[in-house]
Parts: C-alpha cells; sequence; structure tokens
C-alpha cells in the first residue's frame, strides 16, 4: 500500500468547525506517519474516531496504518469498519481484500473485490486482486480471464502484467509467461517479484 493511497482519503464532516480541528489532527497524524512514528499517528486516528466515529477518512487511514505495522487484523477491523459506514466505497473493499489475500483467506478477499468492481468497473487494479484470489483458490482459468482483462485496460502496470504472467506460468504456457514477465521487467527492473517469477519460468524453459 502506497503512501498516494493516503493522498487520495479527503473528506469532510457537516460541521465546519469541528472539520478544521479533526483535519489539523489528521495532518498531525501524518506527519507522524511520515516521520516513522507509526503507532503516534495510530494513536492520533483514534482520537479523531472518538470525536468524530462516523468519519470514513480517519478509519481508512487508520486500517493502512496498521497494516504498515503489519497488524493485519487491526487493519480489518478498520476496513470493515469504514465499509459498514460507506458500503460503495471501493477504497475501503480493495484494501480489506489485500490484507484477506495476505492472511490466506482468499474465498473473503474474492467476494470483496467482486463488491469493489460493482463500484468501480473500470479499475485494473481490482481485478489484479480478484486474479490473485483466484488463483490462490485454483481457479486458474478463470484467474487468467481476469489478469488478462486488467492487463488490457493497464498495459504499462508491471505489477498486473507480473499477475499474469503468474497465472499462465501455473497453467503450464511457459513462452507466454516468459514474454509477458519480461514485459513487466521492461515497465519496472526493480520489482522483485518479477524476477523471482522470471527466474522460475525461465528454469521450466530450460
Amino acid at each position: 500500500m502506497s503512501d498516494c493511497l493516503f493522498a487520495r482519503l479527503n473528506e469532510t464532516t457537516g460541521n465546519p468547525v469541528k472539520t478544521q480541528v479533526l483535519q489539523h489532527k489528521l495532518r498531525s497524524a501524518e506527519s507522524c506517519r511520515q516521520s516513522g512514528n507509526l503507532s503516534g499517528a495510530c494513536r492520533i486516528y483514534e482520537d479523531v474516531l472518538r470525536r468524530d466515529p462516523k468519519s470514513i477518512q480517519a478509519w481508512l487511514l487508520l486500517g493502512l496504518t496498521h497494516y504498515q505495522l503489519r497488524d493485519k487484523q487491526a487493519a480489518e477491523r478498520s476496513f470493515r469498519a469504514a465499509i459498514r459506514l460507506q458500503p460503495a466505497n471501493s477504497l475501503a473493499r480493495t484494501q480489506l481484500a489485500t490484507v484477506l489475500l495476505e492472511m490466506e483467506r482468499p474465498e473473503e478477499a474474492e467476494v470483496q473485490c467482486r463488491k469493489a468492481l460493482c463500484n468501480a468497473p473500470a479499475d485494473a487494479r481490482i481485478e489484479r486482486l480478484l486474479s490473485i484470489a483466484l488463483r490462490m483458490r485454483g481457479q486458474l482459468t478463470d484467474a487468467l480471464e481476469v489478469a488478462t482483462r486488467a492487463a488490457e485496460k493497464a498495459p504499462e502496470d508491471s505489477s498486473i502484467l507480473t499477475q499474469l504472467g503468474h497465472v499462465q506460468a501455473s497453467l503450464g504456457r511457459f513462452d507466454e509467461a516468459h514474454t509477458t514477465l519480461l514485459k513487466s521487467r521492461v515497465l519496472n527492473p526493480a520489482n522483485p517479484e518479477t524476477h523471482l517469477r522470471l527466474c522460475s519460468v525461465e528454469g521450466k524453459l530450460g
């Protein structure tokens, strides 16, 4: 989860004075986060939520910060709280799906991805996560279809191409996987996952 996610979160409450106070606290939390004081940022987000428990922004930021702290259970709780407040929030569902995948709960992650796609059908990043969930469940043909569709929408996204290459290799389509992963490496030479997948495929090709 990158820093750009924090920048995307921007909401206000109905009370201008309350909004000003809470936004000041959120800026303080962001300063803590950027300086590496993640626990301090969490405490500020929790204080904001005591004052305004319906702040979707604070729930999402708290979840993202818990995720950075590798506290996946706390991150899950925060993202679910945001979803309860705003079921159509595709960002909350996407971040929850990411956490669920890392907790090896692909069935639940698939549900969140499909719901997120209902509200953001053009988002190839969500389809990438859905493809991962399907692959983890052994549904390789479906995973390939979704990953291919995502790559068509975002052909310059290295992470999507790496996922497509992984699924192609899982289906034994090593020549296709090799071509896809080479494209991914050109787009992002520093991606360690791409190098790992590429080495594995080249080993299969001999």
